[in-house]
């Protein structure tokens, strides 16, 4: 039922002298009914990092083809709760169950008067891991393609990212302008990306996955409805779909409805869920790669003689030799023997330094001493470009005339670490997330 509210927990309308409201519009340009079916919202007194906090309200607001979001539709409201501070979690849920995207917002719900919260879920963000490596580690929540603290909102726009816009032609140079059919629209500062069916063809629709144009299978005539040996109506039964569509539901009056390379219940051919392997490739559809293969990386770092960096899978190694731990979990690499990966060694050398390449001979360098394999990655398809796919980039930083290397996932780093940094290349490519 639209817009109705599970009690989950009881604690949030516990009896008060005085109570406030809270109402929840979305604002969103992923396209209702092609990529999410409904709207899940929850509000709790806890963060959600651990888990299902405890006191807390969801509900769900079905949507479809047709709805629209891009300037905003209520999907929750909640008239009663005890006034306080709240997170209030979005989230996008496709026909399958998973969630397509989500945010989160701390909200302080006056005593006063009802709290309204606009929330905005981009396309813009789809690619955006929060927080990002080596940023601050409470920038959790992606706002119009950067990560932002959850405090950002309409009420707070001091914590939000800096306007993408100010009229519709400014989003004309973000590449999903470019997209065959998408129609873009500045909304509050944040480029918007419809699908639009008018920039299509006739006899073709906007796909909402990726704002392509593509043909929707008109009705074969079969005959007279008596013809063969199932009755279709005049309809004939079989779909000639392109090898990343699907007539997955047996219904030939929709065409090609599934994409097979985003449907999880359909992963490559209809009514298939493949095993997910290490292998660089999204096997199941569910739009992360490896998941459940990768391992965490550290860093150390070393300040005398001369500044050095520490790589490693092993915490107990972050403190010894003089260095102190920097950073955890500065990216994710496959265990060793990933299929389709080259090894990735950590070389600690002679003078003190330290070195992570995918050179099993730690590049001939005349100091290595202990050469030690810490996990598998991957080559980028271009030295010195960000040539990754399904992955970030990782690059390899000489210090100039000191006898060490700094690498990172971001070339705006070095500088803060001494003088005399430069890029090197862009050794390998790495996972962001687990």
């Amino acid at each position: 039922m639209r817009g109705s509210f599970v009690l989950l927990v009881l604690a949030l309308t516990a009896c008060s002298a005085q109570q406030t409201g809270i109402t929840v519009d979305l604002r969103t340009d992923y396209t209702p009914g092609d990529q999410f079916v409904s709207v899940r919202t929850e509000l709790a007194t806890a963060p959600f990092t651990a888990g299902t906090p405890p006191g807390i309200l969801t509900t769900s607001h079905d949507v479809a083809s047709g709805d629209h979001f891009l300037v905003g539709a209520r999907v929750a409201e909640q008239p009663s709760v005890t006034p306080g501070s709240y997170y209030v979690r979005v989230s996008l849920v496709t026909d399958r169950g998973t969630v397509l995207a989500s945010r989160v917002t701390v909200v302080d719900a006056p005593r006063s008067e009802h709290y309204a919260l606009v929330t905005t879920l981009t396309r813009s963000c789809e690619t955006v891991r929060c927080p990002t490596a080596g940023g601050s580690a409470a920038a959790t929540e992606c706002d119009r393609g950067h990560c932002v603290e959850p405090t950002c909102s309409d009420a707070h726009p001091e914590a939000c990212s800096s306007p993408q816009c100010r009229t519709d032609p400014d989003c004309a140079t973000d590449p999903l302008a470019r997209t065959a059919c998408a129609s873009a629209s500045c909304v509050d500062g944040a480029c918007l990306f419809a699908a639009s069916d008018a920039r299509c063809a006739p006899g073709e629709r906007c796909r909402g996955t990726d704002l392509t144009c593509v043909a929707v299978a008109p009705p074969a005539d079969a005959g007279p409805a008596d013809a063969g040996a199932r009755d279709t109506g005049g309809v004939d039964a079989a779909v000639v779909c392109d090898a990343n569509h699907g007539d997955c539901d047996g219904n030939p009056g929709n065409g090609c409805e599934t994409d097979l390379r985003t449907s999880v219940a359909n992963c490559g051919a209809c009514n298939t869920h493949p095993t997910e392997i290490c292998d660089g490739v999204d096997n199941t559809c569910e739009g992360t790669v490896d998941e459940g293969c990768h391992i965490p990386v550290h860093r150390a770092v070393r300040l005398t003689p001369f500044i050095a960096y520490r790589y490693t899978t092993d915490v107990a190694l972050l403190s010894t030799d003089g260095y102190s731990p920097e950073a955890m979990n500065v990216f994710y690499v496959n265990p060793i023997g990933g299929a389709g990966s080259d090894g990735l060694y950590e070389c600690q050398w002679t003078t003190g330094g330290a070195l992570l390449t995918r050179s099993p001979t730690c590049e001939d360098h005349p100091e290595t001493g202990t050469i030690t394999q810490i996990g598998q990655a991957y080559a980028p398809t271009a030295v010195g470009t960000d040539g990754c796919v399904n992955t970030v980039a990782w690059w390899h930083i000489n210090p100039g005339a000191a006898p060490s290397f700094y690498q990172s996932l971001s070339t705006a780093d070095p500088p803060t670490q001494g003088t005399g940094w430069m890029s090197d290349n862009h050794e390998l490519c790495v996972w962001q997330t687990p």
